[in-house]
């Protein structure tokens, strides 16, 4: 995400005006408002919800949000029946609500994978483990597959990010006072 920028303005110039570009990118305001800036051809943003681990086993059934942004209804139909046929599950919505619903989703199950596993927890070495922990343990272990650039990204790059960290922590002193 932090190359998106950069990216798009060295291509701008190598894009036809009838060309299509399509973004898969885990926040959608940023890149959508710099293809708008520089680019001068269709553009559907989009976000699949699901990633390599996710969909080791195939992608039928899984979410991708999509965007119309700058394209004719023609292009954009053709471009959600392909996506259906690939057995995806279309979720049209705006770049704005999709970031700020992402916030409380991926970004906050991204930040609390983090912070478990900077916590060092050496799970191997735990003989006690409930279902829960073993649930906590896999967040921790699905987004740690991300690479840190990503989880940087997706919390600067969202606007709604700092808040719904703000509130996390918040929330997590209030539960500290219950128990003191």
């Amino acid at each position: 995400i932090s190359q998106f920028e950069d990216t798009i303005k060295e291509i701008a110039g190598l894009i036809p005006a009838d060309s299509v570009v399509i973004d898969v990118c885990s926040v959608k305001e940023f890149p959508v408002k710099v293809m708008k800036e520089n680019l001068n051809c269709q553009i559907i943003a989009t976000h699949p919800l699901f990633g390599p681990d996710s969909a080791k086993n195939g992608i039928a059934g899984r979410k991708i949000v999509i965007s119309r942004i700058k394209c004719s209804d023609e292009l954009f139909s053709k471009v959600k029946k392909g996506l259906e046929e690939l057995g995806l599950k279309i979720l049209e919505m705006n770049p704005k609500d999709h970031d700020k619903e992402i916030a409380e989703t991926q970004v906050l199950t991204h930040f609390i994978g983090r912070t478990i596993e900077n916590m060092g927890i050496d799970s191997d070495k735990l003989t006690l483990k409930t279902e829960g922990f073993n649930r906590l343990m896999r967040i921790q272990e699905m987004v740690t597959n991300d690479s840190k650039e990503l989880f940087k990204d997706m919390q600067k790059y969202n606007r709604f990010a700092k808040n719904i960290r703000l509130r996390f922590h918040k929330s997590a002193k209030e539960v500290e006072k219950v128990i003191e």
